[in-house]
């Protein structure tokens, strides 16, 4: 199958095969694959393939993504099929991954930071461009009732139903909806040679509209625990601290509003986990209850 996509993507002209090349691939146990090609060990071209499943909509999300942030999405080639064949095909980008340290450093880090402020700033502006493949914002009352349909039959239902009666709900009607990435962690993000910020996995794009989502993520996988999450908020001084204080001034969402917020973004962070295998809901399930313990302990 890898001499056939590679067939694909040279006869749309997106990579030249007559030059010489290295191809690494990625045998995940999800329904797709992947390839980095690359020339002399430097990265070139990105290709996610399928034979069974459908990357119609991954395409229009990652294309949406490289018009909508460009410089920080990686950059959008195209999408093509043949048969059941399909591929996704982006720009590769050389990068390492982005580290907390390295973040918060008071000089290396301010490229990155700057580019993740520019980020929540550009999220809120309005675009210039209907891009397709974006969904309209669900209104509240139809992610509680997709919340409180999924919950109903999971381990977590009792908490769910708990946090859904909250003061969050009430909160939620006087946050402007905009599109979340939906899965801004620490894996997904990287840093270039020359220190700019690459965020990678955009097929969550416009899943979620519940503005401040990608803030929570990227502050819990910064703090690396429920209970590291609740320390930094009480400490106005802590770097972590800092960046939420800033974000949310980018996207003109009130912190208290933000922190209020936090059970529901945890439901649907593990709502868009859905269909991950049973160790990633597991994962989800357990932190669930880490943030209901800590957000109590917070509370008292």
């Amino acid at each position: 199958m890898i001499d056939e996509v590679l067939g694909l993507v040279a006869d749309e002209h997106w990579f030249d095969r007559s030059r010489p090349f290295e191809v690494s691939i990625n045998l995940t146990q999800g329904a797709c694959l992947w390839l980095l090609l690359t020339r002399r060990g430097v990265s070139d071209t990105y290709v996610k393939f399928s034979d069974c499943f459908d990357l119609r909509q991954e395409a229009a999300r990652a294309a949406a993504a490289s018009t909508r942030y460009p410089g920080l999405a990686p950059a959008f080639i195209g999408h093509a099929s043949r048969g059941t064949l399909q591929v996704l095909v982006c720009r590769a980008v050389p990068y390492r991954r982005l580290s907390p340290a390295q973040l918060f450093h008071p000089r290396q880090g301010q490229r990155a930071l700057a580019d993740l402020l520019g980020y929540f700033d550009a999220m809120q502006r309005p675009q210039a461009v209907q891009v397709p493949g974006l969904s309209a914002a669900a209104e509240p009352a139809e992610l509680l009732q997709a919340l409180q349909a999924y919950f109903a039959g999971q381990p977590s239902a009792a908490l769910a139903r708990r946090w859904l009666r909250n003061d969050a709900l009430s909160r939620l009607a006087s946050v402007v909806p905009h599109a979340q990435h939906g899965d801004l962690v620490l894996n997904n993000i990287g840093v270039t040679p020359t220190g700019a910020t690459v965020v990678f996995d955009w097929e969550d794009l416009s899943a979620s509209w519940l503005t401040g989502l990608d803030l929570f993520t990227l502050e819990l996988s910064l703090a690396g625990s429920a209970e590291r999450l609740f320390a930094a908020r009480l400490q106005p001084q802590s770097p972590i601290s800092g960046l939420v204080a800033r974000a949310c001034e980018a996207m003109r969402l009130r912190r208290d509003d933000y922190e209020t917020l936090t059970p529901l973004y945890a439901l649907v962070f593990r709502y868009l986990k859905r269909n991950y295998g049973p160790g990633v809901r597991e994962r989800m399930d357990l932190l669930l209850r880490d943030l209901d313990q800590q957000r109590n302990r917070a509370l008292d």
